[in-house]
């Protein structure tokens, strides 16, 4: 009942904005209140505004279940995509005795170790920002669309998230998939907008200032209003 508890606890932080699981945890609470868990929350990346909500509004819920006593405590990190940091912030979580890791992985590989740590001591993870690729991503069917909407030609440019983070690189194989069942469209050139719309903003400034035609630009979620 313990492990049940806690599923139902951390599925209430992964999704806040999920009244009706917000609302089943509450079925729960008399329980989970006897137990007083203890949350660790495990960010990757740090920088741009969708991140800053994200932890945001865990960090909100997490306070109200504190409040009503349904956990004792919790502790956020944050890393700027540093795989190896972000290892021993995870150990760091473990030995302080959590009872879940909720973890935004930078890389799916290095923090193998800690997940298979936490899993031996009884600690529930939960990784909520897979970076395992789907057959369909949305990255995916967007760059497809784009290709539709200038019929297949054109001269494009790309601006990529952070380089190195694990779900960049997924995207932009979806892209560079797309891509490459499309030769009559050039890609004039790419550079990193790092999620935020500042640098997206600037990125698209330098583009605009070296190319006299650019007919399309794919790039990833966040940072459309910067291009724009």
């Amino acid at each position: 009942m313990k492990k049940r508890a806690l599923a139902i606890v951390m599925a209430g932080l992964m999704a806040v904005s999920m009244s009706s699981v917000c609302a089943y945890a509450k079925d729960e609470e008399k329980e989970a209140k006897t137990e007083g868990f203890y949350i660790g929350l495990s960010n990757g990346y740090w920088g741009n505004t969708w991140r800053a909500q994200m932890v945001e509004d865990f960090e909100n819920k997490a306070e109200e279940y504190k409040e009503e006593g349904i956990i004792s405590d919790y502790m956020i990190s944050n890393s700027n995509s540093d795989a190896t940091e972000q290892l021993n912030q995870i150990n760091a979580m473990i030995d302080s005795g959590v009872d879940a890791i909720l973890i935004d992985a930078v890389s799916p590989t290095t923090i193998k170790s800690a997940v298979e740590k936490a899993k031996a001591k009884g600690i529930l993870v939960v990784i909520a920002n897979d970076p395992a690729a789907y057959e369909d991503t949305w990255q995916k069917i967007q760059a497809i669309w784009l290709m539709e909407q200038i019929e297949g030609k054109g001269d494009i440019v790309k601006i990529t998230g952070v380089s190195g983070n694990a779900a960049d690189t997924i995207r932009e194989q979806a892209n560079d998939d797309v891509l490459a069942e499309y030769p009559d469209v050039n890609v004039l050139t790419s550079a990193p907008g790092n999620w935020s719309q500042t640098d997206a903003q600037s990125v698209m400034t330098t583009f605009l200032s070296s190319y006299d035609s650019i007919d399309a630009i794919l790039e990833q979620d966040v940072m459309a209003e910067g291009v724009i």
